[in-house]
C-alpha cells in the first residue's frame, strides 16, 4: 500500500477509484443518509450516489458496493442500526465492520489488479475512532501497491 497526502478526489491518479467510508442504512425513499465527511461530499458531487447505494443496502447490507460509472466504492464503517435504519449515520465505526469492509476491498483490488484505488483512514474522520486504531485495521490487510492511502495530513 502506498501513501498520499491531500484531498482524495484529487490526489493523482485522478482517475483511480475513491472509496467512501459508509453506513449501513437507508431512509424511508431509499436514500442512504450520507450526512456527513467524505460520505456527505460523495454524495453531493454525485447526485444520484445515495439512492443507489440505499438500495443496495437494502439488498446486500453491509458488502461493499461498486459504482462502475463514477468509479466510486462505498464501503460500510458504521454498522446498520436494524430499529432505524435511517439513523445509522450517527453512530460510531465499529472496527469488526471495517475490517469486513476492507477485507471484501482486498479481494476486490485482487481480482481487479489494473484498477489504482485511494482509501481514507476508515473510521478516523466521523466515525470517531482513533487514527492509531484505524491505521492498525488498515494495515493488518496488507494491500497491494495499487492502493493509495490517502490522508489530510
Amino acid at each position: 500500500m502506498l501513501r498520499a497526502i491531500g484531498d482524495i478526489f484529487v490526489v493523482s491518479p485522478k482517475d483511480g477509484w475513491v472509496v467512501i467510508p459508509t453506513n449501513v442504512g437507508w431512509k424511508e425513499d431509499c436514500r442512504n443518509v450520507m450526512g456527513a465527511g467524505l460520505a456527505r461530499l460523495a454524495s453531493q458531487k454525485y447526485i444520484s450516489l445515495s439512492l443507489d447505494y440505499g438500495r443496495w443496502c437494502l439488498g446486500h447490507g453491509s458488502d461493499i458496493f461498486i459504482d462502475k460509472d463514477n468509479r466510486i466504492i462505498c464501503a460500510p464503517s458504521k454498522p446498520l442500526c436494524k430499529n432505524q435504519p435511517w439513523a445509522s449515520w450517527r453512530g460510531k465505526a465499529d472496527a469488526q465492520t471495517i475490517r469486513n469492509s476492507l477485507n471484501q476491498l482486498k479481494a476486490w483490488v485482487v481480482s481487479n489488479p489494473d484498477q489504482i484505488v485511494k482509501i481514507p483512514l476508515f473510521g478516523s474522520g466521523c466515525g470517531g475512532l482513533d487514527k492509531n486504531v484505524c491505521l492498525s485495521l488498515t494495515e493488518e490487510v496488507e494491500f497491494p501497491d495499487s492502493v493509495i492511502l490517502v490522508t489530510l495530513g
